[in-house]
């Protein structure tokens, strides 16, 4: 039988059909049936999750992803993953929910950054992500050296991705390169997209994919093995 996948998405909107363009563009297939089967959620009016993590909503979006992934799984979902990097704040409370194979994506990103032979990450993600510590834990966890940028910097990152890209405003390229090469100064050999906003114009931009470490491709490449789906090469 074939396994099928749950997606958490609307987190936001763009960035989730993104990710289901992913899926099926990273598959191996000739005919429809050799592609995957999955379920999605996407409810975009899922509470802000940085907003809540800084202290500046007090909504909180955790039942909402309790609900989805209960939802996903009655439906038929025996793996699942969200598709946002900073609701993996509540990874442990929503996995532990269900009974589905839950896939984390902070751990697949940084294992894909390892498997390619990086040593120093740059992490780029949501001030939601970034006071958490969600992605230097992982790091830790995995013995790989990692870089935060101070607050001026990540000033910058989050009008990129609430500014621009989530606005569904062009993404200003210059500010972006000079965030990147700010990085660099620091001594990273990669830099992990840790927010799927920025997950978005990965492609579209045409990012050099030994450089970057794409954190919605890093979950589609778990997603697919786990389902028994061959990746494309490139990928």
């Amino acid at each position: 039988m074939n396994k099928v996948l749950g997606i958490i998405g609307g987190l936001g909107p763009a960035a989730s059909v993104y990710f289901q363009n992913l899926l099926v563009n990273m598959t191996k297939a000739d005919l429809d049936q050799d592609h995957l089967d999955y379920i999605v959620t996407s409810r975009a009016s899922t509470p802000d999750r940085t907003l809540f993590l800084t202290g500046k909503s007090d909504e909180s979006p955790l039942p909402y992803l309790i609900e989805d992934a209960k939802k996903l799984q009655a439906a038929g979902a025996n793996v699942i993953c969200m598709v946002c990097n900073t609701s993996h704040y509540f990874f442990d409370e929503v996995a532990s929910s269900v009974d589905a194979h839950f896939v984390n994506m902070l751990e697949e990103s940084v294992k894909l950054a390892i498997s390619k032979g990086k040593k120093c990450i740059g992490l780029m993600t949501t001030t939601g992500t970034m006071k958490t510590e969600l992605y230097p834990k992982t790091c830790e966890k995995h013995g790989i050296d990692y870089v935060v940028l101070d607050d001026a910097w990540q000033e910058k990152i989050m009008e990129i991705i609430y500014g621009e890209i989530k606005a569904g405003k062009e993404c200003n390229m210059d500010l972006f390169h000079s965030i990147i090469d700010e990085y660099k100064r620091r001594g990273c050999d990669c830099v992990l997209l840790g927010c799927t906003e920025l997950s978005t114009i990965y492609i579209d931009k045409g990012f050099d994919k030994d450089f970057f470490i794409d954190s919605s491709t890093a979950l589609a490449k778990k997603c697919l093995e786990l389902c028994g789906k061959e990746i494309k090469e490139g990928y």
